[in-house]
């Protein structure tokens, strides 16, 4: 039976149009207050302290009370949109909602679409609209919660230098103009990942597709290269026939950029989707490998819909 698969993919088949970067996008200023780390998505950015993690902000502001409150993750959190389940967590009567409360949310940053959002503070919360997206800014601290809101910035390329619109995300088909390629490359700098929601028909939005960026430097941008380059040609795993054709390429895209002695590497990762999933350097198309992907479904980058059959498989679960 064909389904609609629930996942992010970053894919890339063997033909199509060619994606290139011609000059590189000139990111904003990169100074974050030290210790802090920026977060994008969807035309913003927002500084963080460094030390926090990520988190499904569905599940951890929309289902504060799923769960036994002791076993619940509650440590400071950048949030994503992500799946749910039904379960509607109930008022507590008199005050600020419940969601707006660090006793039950924890320390948390979070992205919704602005339509509707109302700027300001209530309970924990300090909501900012910058573009079109409201950043949740939940913490207990007041100094914090506004050292933080502070922070929040439209933009159009990000600090890490990923344009919040790309090509990409509307044609997942496109190939990276063949550059050096992942075998003969030297002296790797950095790796720089940057995450596009597909655009779909009928699934259009007027949000930039940009969701999550992640820089890879010194020895953990070699080892992920040198993993990209050591996963065997050919593409896959695929399997066509577990989906419809709109959904073969699943709900995202990675480009990376892999700055080494001679430049700048231009590779595409599909891997959500149920078929054209692969490494492409423009050149050779490879297969998706553990080592090659794990990284690039981790923290910020973390598939919150859930894995597809083909890269459950890949990751072992």
């Amino acid at each position: 039976m064909l389904v609609a698969p629930a996942v992010a993919v970053l894919l890339l088949t063997g033909c199509g149009p060619r994606t290139s970067a011609g000059s590189d996008p000139a990111p904003v200023d990169q100074t974050a207050p030290e210790g802090w780390r920026w977060e994008a998505f969807r035309g913003v950015e927002v500084a963080v302290p460094g030390d926090w993690g990520w988190t499904n902000s569905g599940q951890r502001i929309g289902q504060w009370c799923v769960g036994e409150r002791g076993d619940r993750d509650l440590s400071p959190a950048v949030g994503r949109p992500g799946v749910s389940t039904m379960v509607a967590c109930p008022s507590e009567g008199d005050g600020p909602p419940p969601d707006t409360l660090t006793r039950n949310t924890g320390d948390v940053v979070a992205f919704e679409a602005a339509a509707g959002a109302r700027p300001g503070d209530v309970g924990d919360r300090r909501t900012v609209v910058a573009g079109k997206v409201a950043v949740l800014v939940q913490t207990a601290d007041p100094a914090l919660r506004a050292r933080i809101a502070e922070t929040v910035r439209a933009v159009e390329v990000t600090s890490t230098g990923c344009p919040m619109d790309h090509p990409l995300a509307h044609d997942p088909g496109r190939r990276p103009e063949p550059g050096t390629g992942l075998a003969d490359l030297v002296d790797v700098r950095s790796v720089t990942a940057c995450k596009y929601a597909v655009d779909r028909p009928g699934d259009r939005t007027d949000l930039p597709p940009l969701t999550a960026t992640r820089q890879f430097t010194g020895q953990s941008a070699r080892d992920l290269v040198a993993a990209l380059a050591a996963a065997p040609a050919g593409g896959g795993p695929n399997r066509p026939d577990s989906c419809l054709p709109e959904y073969a390429y699943g709900d995202e895209v990675l480009l990376l950029d892999i700055r080494h002695a001679e430049g700048v590497e231009h590779v595409v990762v599909t891997y959500a989707g149920c078929d054209h999933n692969g490494i492409d350097d423009g050149t050779t198309v490879r297969r998706l490998t553990r080592e090659a992907v794990r990284p690039l479904v981790d923290g910020p980058l973390a598939m919150l819909g859930g894995f597809s059959s083909q890269l459950h498989g890949i990751l072992g679960g």
